[in-house]
């Protein structure tokens, strides 16, 4: 059963306590919310983050902290692992293969107009 969170610290928005970050869309921390773009935004649904064409990845504790998450490359099919470090409920640090990238949170009002209706919800089992 997952627990859910509600702190006034987040404006009674909903934490999923697996991993402690709030639910909604991420963008590079480089990018205005209002220019989010497919090529900057991450989702994350209290489950599972996912972007662009990037399967669902699922959390999972890491050795010595922090989180690891693998998928199967959609291009080649090999297996890519991936490093998440929180950075507090409403940032991580996303590392890779290709990179180190750090993303944080904006609400929905704040993304462009064709993003809105994508921002999932609060997952509950």
């Amino acid at each position: 059963m997952a627990m859910i969170f509600t702190s006034p610290s987040v404006a009674s928005q909903k934490i999923y306590l697996s991993i402690g970050l709030r639910v909604g869309a991420y963008v590079h921390e480089a990018t205005p919310c209002g220019q989010a773009s497919n090529a900057t935004l991450m989702w994350y649904d209290g489950r599972y983050f996912s972007a662009g064409r990037l399967p669902n990845v699922a959390p999972r504790p890491a050795k010595g902290g922090g989180w690891t998450g693998s998928y199967r490359n959609p291009e080649d099919g090999t297996r890519e692992t991936v490093s998440i470090v929180l950075r507090g409920p409403t940032r991580f640090t996303w590392r890779s293969r290709w990179g180190r990238f750090a993303y944080r949170f904006c609400p929905n009002p704040s993304l462009p107009g064709m993003w809105r209706g994508m921002t999932p919800r609060e997952y509950v089992e």
